[in-house]
């Protein structure tokens, strides 16, 4: 896809050619470019703000776009807001795109884990073209600089341990020659995993306007996108994600993409999608490929797309995750709450909070002690993502407020969350603690 700033200027440029003997390589370039906007023959030209549809993070495009049912990192602010409630902590990212025609697109994106709020991002986007001009001085073609940049914001949060729901907000700007254009969208997303390993994903973007460029208004882009991921060979030395998204923009036909990923070992991952696309050019158009390095917090990734004659894209991202996890309550539990027993004598307080940090194949939770007189210990329950039911961890309640937890598989998502025991004969338990999530490398 290609931004409607470029289209535009690629129709304008196409125009004003029968008086311009030749056109720079940008421009010709940006003519050829025009036919793959949409990526279909119906509906091409006619929404604006067309760069909502390309796609900056390298892992989701390497693996074809097919990212709305995985988008368990900060990619989740263009593919599935819902993903942002699975994110193990805080994190930032840079991403770098070198596009067609010399063209670059660069994004920035945060999140952070707000207790009792959820999973906030924030990020912008912006693309830089340069001028574009004809070769010629006696050329019809007035040079021009299109330019656009977004700025976007989301929420998500967990739920249920199975559910995840997610929205978000895009303002955006265009700039071509003297026209301009400003709007605004919202997206919403929903994460469910029926089973482990298995999820599913439904997405509704760019649901908004946009002010006309002159006197004609176009729609955003608006994105029905149905998804779905596997995640499989969950061990030690590997976990392969097979995902497949299928898009549907009115107007046009439901346009499916597949991705797969391997990550061979904790460092390494091998990546390629393919996202079926109706060109004249080359069956190669939608094909995809790329690689990711991880070092504890850290992971950088690579993507490489062909472009027939147009040229390939590449794109960079670097996501680190900075801050230690912060606790999310689960709905139904209030902290705190006492229950009346038959000797009048109430539960004893859940813990307040509970933090948790991932290392290779453990994980070390910690835990504040409620206000309470009694308190003989703490049961600690775990479970692994798609699993229904908590597992005890602790045979005897431990009188510790931190427990270290291993023999835990790596690239696997685990949910905790510990219980007050209090020194009544029998012993009883309090209602749970926030639930605290994170994967080990």
């Amino acid at each position: 896809m290609i931004p409607s700033v470029i289209q535009r200027g690629a129709l304008r440029l196409a125009s004003l050619a029968q008086g311009a003997p030749s056109l720079s390589r940008g421009g010709l370039v940006l003519v050829l470019a025009a036919s793959l906007a949409g990526g279909a023959r119906a509906g091409v030209g006619t929404t604006q703000a067309e760069f909502l549809k390309i796609g900056l993070s390298a892992r989701a495009a390497a693996m074809g776009g097919a990212f709305g049912a995985v988008a368990d990192d900060l990619g989740a602010l263009e593919h599935n807001p819902a993903g942002l409630g699975l994110l193990n902590n805080s994190q930032v990212s840079l991403m770098g795109v070198r596009w067609l025609a010399d063209i670059s697109f660069f994004a920035g994106a945060g999140a952070h884990i707000v207790p009792y709020l959820g999973t906030v991002g924030v990020g912008i986007n912006m693309m830089n073209v340069g001028e574009i001009k004809g070769s010629s001085p006696t050329s019809l073609v007035k040079n021009f600089s299109p330019s656009s940049f977004l700025l976007r914001g989301g929420w998500g949060r967990s739920l249920l341990g199975n559910l995840t729901v997610g929205v978000g907000a895009k303002i955006l700007h265009e700039d071509i020659e003297d026209y301009t254009s400003s709007g605004f969208a919202l997206d919403g997303g929903l994460l469910y995993t029926p089973s482990r390993g298995i999820t599913v994903g439904l997405g509704l973007m760019n649901v908004g306007v946009a002010s006309a460029f002159d006197e004609e208004r176009d729609p955003l882009p608006l994105l029905v996108k149905f998804s779905a991921a596997w995640k499989g060979l969950e061990s030690d030395y590997g976990q392969l994600v097979a995902a497949v998204d299928v898009d549907y923009l009115p107007g046009n036909l439901p346009k499916p993409a597949f991705g797969l990923e391997y990550w061979g070992g904790r460092y390494f991952a091998l990546r390629a999608g393919y996202a079926v696309k109706e060109t004249d050019l080359s069956q190669l158009i939608g094909f995809a490929t790329g690689i990711g390095v991880r070092y504890k917090a850290l992971r950088i990734d690579y993507a490489f797309a062909p472009f027939s004659t147009l040229g390939t894209t590449h794109r960079v991202t670097m996501n680190w995750e900075i801050w230690p996890l912060v606790s999310l309550p689960i709905p139904g539990s209030v902290v705190g709450t006492l229950r009346t027993v038959s000797s009048r004598r109430g539960l004893p307080p859940a813990p307040p909070s509970l933090d948790v940090a991932a290392d290779e194949g453990t994980v070390l939770l910690r835990w504040q002690a409620p206000q309470a007189s009694g308190i003989v210990g703490y049961n600690v329950e775990f479970k692994r993502e798609g699993d229904r039911k908590f597992k005890k961890f602790n045979i005897e309640p431990t009188a510790s407020t931190s427990v270290l937890i291993g023999g835990l598989k790596s690239n696997v998502r685990y949910y905790f969350r510990v219980k007050t025991v209090d020194d009544a004969n029998p012993p009883r338990e309090s209602v749970p603690s926030p639930q605290a999530t994170t994967i080990p490398y």
